[in-house]
């Protein structure tokens, strides 16, 4: 699945996964929620994000996980 709103962000590290466009990363967005953040909470403190950004950041997460699953499948014993 492609994601047009997802982007890598250049850096030291081989870069990081945002919501294009900003620098707010995936994995802060995904923390945030889980941690009990609420949407608007979430949307307030990164005033550049709109909520279709969260919905992408969890549809990354979900085809990541979906993509790992499938690669721990192939290589159980």
């Amino acid at each position: 699945m492609k994601h047009e709103r997802i982007a890598i962000a250049a850096g030291s590290d081989g870069g990081r996964i945002v919501i294009r466009g900003t620098d707010v990363p995936v994995c802060e967005i995904l923390s945030a929620l889980g941690s009990g953040t609420s949407v608007p909470e979430l949307l307030m403190r990164h005033q550049q994000l709109c909520e279709e950004d969260i919905g992408a950041a969890h549809a990354f997460a979900a085809d990541y996980l979906r993509d790992w699953i499938g690669v721990l499948d192939w290589v159980k014993p």
